[in-house]
């Protein structure tokens, strides 16, 4: 008779090591991944991919994980401007679930410094995304880290403005 009892992660791993995309011929580089939760429980994940970081080849790719499958559904490409780089996707789930967003870079030089958000939303989870539309006009955004919702339901100050407050022009939140 044993009396050990199972442990937590015995019983549920915490930690289950995939693969959620591998390089190809067509995008033998991948970088700045993003990865979120959808209310069903399923996992979405997004990087950009190309031969190259600058490449003018690269595009915004996808992946999809349903709850309880042990694979990733490769979803493509989730955005492309021809002829240009693009970069650090970001995806944000709505508290609401009711839609997915997707923010990246998209460069209009040769630096990170000539970057402009463009933005899409989906809303089902990623198939398929609305038009794509650019977040402010103006040079010199990136994006990095995943968008906060404060208690009130207001995204934070956008700490781009002088005031530390949101202008229309770069407000976090789209209101497409």
């Amino acid at each position: 008779m044993s009396l050990h009892a199972p442990t937590i992660s015995e019983r549920h791993p915490f930690y289950v090591a995939r693969y959620v995309s591998q390089p190809d011929e067509v995008r033998p580089s991948a970088h700045g991944s993003t990865i979120c939760e959808l209310p069903n429980g399923g996992l979405v994940a997004s990087w950009y991919g190309g031969t190259r970081e600058y490449g003018l080849d690269v595009s915004i790719m996808g992946a999809r994980l349903r709850q309880g499958a042990a694979h990733w559904e490769q979803l493509g490409v989730w955005a492309d401007v021809p002829n240009q780089t693009m970069g650090n996707p970001v995806l944000f789930p709505e508290p609401d679930g009711r839609r997915l967003w997707l923010f990246y870079v998209v460069l209009y030089g040769e630096k990170w410094t000539s970057g402009k958000i463009h933005y899409r939303h989906s809303i089902d989870g990623g198939v398929p995304w609305g038009p794509e539309q650019t977040l402010t006009e103006e040079l010199g955004h990136m994006t990095r880290n995943k968008v906060h919702v404060l208690p009130s339901g207001a995204p934070p100050p956008n700490p781009t403005t002088p005031s530390g407050r949101s202008a229309s022009s770069s407000s976090p939140t789209p209101t497409a």
